[in-house]
């Protein structure tokens, strides 16, 4: 995986080495730390392009540096191309990170839930329901609680769209969600407690 280019969010800048990675590596990440976001990208940007496969810094402080970016920008078509490199960036983290505590569903998670944050205009949101129904099914106990209830919340927003057509999918993902809650409140812990208050 060592020097792949990942989808970029802007036209390549320059390649690093990987002595440089690592210098720009703990730059972004302090600068994410103190929120200065705008400092932060021309740190982390050629760090993503030249080394994706790095760190799992890249996407965590990734995806922060990007939401600043998003909020500070007016332009509509800007806006655009950027949360499209905000879904990429949850792509390149699945791709380049095989993370045995936070596996590929917990990422579809997020990245449904970025799409939902920034798809605004997409009312049924598919794609989100795909994203939001495997990351429940695939983890199971440990589906994080805010993506459970995105996906019921999802889900019954399709069935109102047409009640006949999606009734019995309704159905299926209320008994899934049910199903997962009472898995997690089995397993205990932290997650439990969430449940608990559902």
């Amino acid at each position: 995986k060592k020097g792949a280019q990942p989808e970029v969010v802007a036209p390549v800048v320059e390649t690093l080495s990987d002595e440089e990675c690592m210098v720009n590596l703990s730059l972004f990440h302090e600068s994410v730390k103190n929120k200065q976001f705008e400092e932060a990208y021309g740190f982390w940007l050629p760090v993503y392009q030249s080394r994706p496969d790095l760190n799992k810094a890249i996407y965590t402080d990734g995806a922060e540096i990007l939401d600043y970016r998003y909020q500070q920008i007016t332009d509509e078509n800007a806006r655009k191309v950027l949360r499209d490199s905000i879904l990429q960036l949850h792509d390149d983290r699945i791709k380049y990170f095989d993370d045995a505590k936070y596996p590929d569903a917990y990422v579809l998670g997020l990245k449904a839930m970025d799409y939902l944050k920034y798809y605004t205009e997409d009312e049924l949101a598919m794609p989100a329901y795909d994203w939001l129904k495997e990351s429940v099914s695939t983890l199971g106990a440990k589906a994080q609680i805010t993506v459970l209830r995105k996906f019921v919340e999802v889900s019954y927003n399709i069935y109102k769209s047409n009640t006949d057509q999606y009734g019995d999918q309704f159905l299926a993902d209320y008994q899934l969600a049910s199903a997962t809650l009472d898995q997690i409140a089995a397993a205990g812990g932290k997650n439990a407690e969430h449940a608990a208050s559902q």
